[in-house]
C-alpha cells in the first residue's frame, strides 16, 4: 500500500500542490518554515483527521481560504486503487470521501492508510507521561486487532459514566453496578494489550539490538491496578478513595509501558539522543508488526531526520525502512543531507520546498497550478 499522488489545497501555507510520489523514499529539503512539515501534516491529517501538534482545525486552513482539501490516490496492490479525500471548512464542517462516497468517520480512511509520524521531539514518547505510551500501544492494537476499537470505545463510555457517578457521590450500591461493567470491559482491554505486547516486544528487542547494541533495555507493562487483584476487586476495595477524588483511579486507562536500564528510568540513564533512537526503534518495530499482521507496512512521515541523528544511525534507520518496504516521506534542511539518505535507494525522489511550493529535483515540476 502506498500513495501514488496527492493533491493539497489551502492547507497551512500551501495554496495548491499536486505531487506524484514514489512508493519508496520521498525526501524534501528546504529552509525552516518553508512548508516541509506542513506536507507531512497534510498526509497525517488525511489518515487521522488530526493535526500533529493539537492545532485547531481552523488554524490549518490557509489565510483567507474557506476550507482545505486533501485528496490522494492510493495503490492497494494487485492493481487495486482507492481514492480518498478530506475537506475541512471554516464553519467547522467535515467531509470525508472514499471512492466518491461520503463516509461517517475517518476510520474508513485510517484503516486503508496507516501512517507513523516521527518528529524532532519523538523522545517525548519516553519522557512524557504514560498517556503517550498508551496512545502508542493502542495505535498498534487498532491496526492489528479488529475487535480492539469497539472494546476501547465501550470501555471509554463506561469509564465516563462511572466518573460521572463518582462526581455525583452516588450510593455505593449504585456505584457497584457501574464497577462491574467497567471491570469486565477493562479486563478484556487488558488481555488485548497483553496479546499485542507478547507479539510486539520481541520485535522491539531485535530493533533495539540493531540500533543500541551496547545498552540492555528492559520493558515492564503496568496494567493499571494491583497485580494481585482483579480489576473489580481493586475498584471495590478503593471505593472510598475514588469517591473522595471524584474519578476512577484503577483500570487500563492508567496502564503504562515502562522502559528502564539497570532498574533506572530511561530519562535518568540515557542521553536525549539515545532516547530518540529508542523512540525510532519503537516506531520501526510497530511498523514491522503491522506489516507482519496486515501484509502491508504503514507509511512513515519523518520530520528533519538528518539534523536529529548522526550519519551512522541515519543509515541504520534507512536500512530498516527499506527492509520494511515502506513508503517514506523524510524532510531535511540541506540538500546534501537528504541526498546521502537516498543515494543508493532505487526509485527514490527528492523535492525542494520553498515558500510552500514544491518542485522535484532534476527540473521536473510537480506543483501544478490549480484552476
Amino acid at each position: 500500500m502506498y500513495i501514488q499522488n496527492i493533491k493539497i489545497d489551502d492547507f497551512r501555507n500551501n495554496s495548491c500542490t499536486i505531487l506524484n510520489v514514489t512508493g519508496t523514499f520521498n525526501t524534501f529539503y528546504g529552509e525552516n518554515a518553508s512548508g516541509k512539515t506542513s506536507l507531512l501534516e497534510a498526509i497525517n491529517y488525511l489518515s487521522t483527521g488530526k493535526s500533529l501538534n493539537g492545532a485547531s482545525n481552523e488554524s490549518l486552513i490557509r489565510k483567507n481560504a474557506a476550507a482545505f482539501n486533501i485528496v490522494a490516490e492510493i495503490n492497494l496492490g494487485e492493481k487495486n486503487q482507492a481514492f480518498v479525500g478530506i475537506r475541512r471548512s471554516m464553519d467547522g464542517s467535515l467531509e470525508i470521501k472514499l471512492d466518491g462516497e461520503r463516509m461517517r468517520s475517518i476510520n474508513a480512511i485510517a484503516e486503508l492508510l496507516p501512517t507513523i509520524f516521527i518528529g524532532p521531539d519523538c523522545h517525548k514518547l519516553l519522557t512524557d507521561g504514560p498517556k503517550e505510551r498508551r496512545r502508542f500501544l493502542d495505535w498498534g492494537l487498532y491496526y492489528t486487532f479488529p475487535q480492539f476499537y469497539p472494546q476501547w470505545r465501550q470501555y471509554q463510555k463506561l469509564l465516563s459514566q462511572r466518573n460521572a457517578a463518582l462526581k455525583d457521590n452516588v450510593s455505593r450500591e449504585t456505584l457497584s453496578s457501574w464497577s462491574v461493567g467497567l471491570a469486565q470491559a477493562g479486563e478484556q482491554l487488558h488481555l488485548m494489550r497483553l496479546a499485542y505486547l507478547n507479539r510486539f516486544l520481541p520485535i522491539l528487542r531485535n530493533t533495539l539490538n540493531r540500533l543500541l547494541p551496547d545498552i540492555k533495555i528492559e520493558e515492564k507493562y503496568q496494567k493499571g491496578w494491583d497485580t494481585e487483584n482483579s480489576l473489580l476487586e481493586s475498584l471495590t476495595r478503593n471505593t472510598t478513595k475514588e469517591l473522595q477524588v471524584g474519578h476512577t483511579l484503577y483500570g487500563p486507562h492508567r496502564s503504562d509501558l515502562a522502559l528502564t536500564v539497570d532498574n533506572l528510568s530511561i530519562t535518568e540513564f540515557l542521553s536525549q539522543g539515545q532516547q530518540k533512537l529508542i523512540s525510532y526503534a519503537m516506531k520501526l518495530a510497530q511498523g514491522e508488526d503491522v506489516k507482519i499482521t496486515k501484509k502491508s507496512a504503514p507509511i512513515y512521515l519523518i520530520d528533519d531526520m538528518p539534523s536529529e541523528l548522526d550519519k551512522n544511525n541515519q543509515f541504520l534507520i534507512a536500512q530498516a525502512l527499506i527492509a520494511l518496504n515502506s513508503q517514506v516521506f523524510i524532510t531535511g534542511i540541506h540538500k546534501e543531507d537528504v541526498e546521502k539518505l537516498v543515494d543508493k535507494i532505487k526509485d527514490s525522489k527528492m523535492f525542494h520546498v520553498k515558500h510552500g511550493e514544491i518542485t522535484m529535483e532534476e527540473g521536473a515540476a510537480v506543483c501544478e497550478t490549480c484552476v
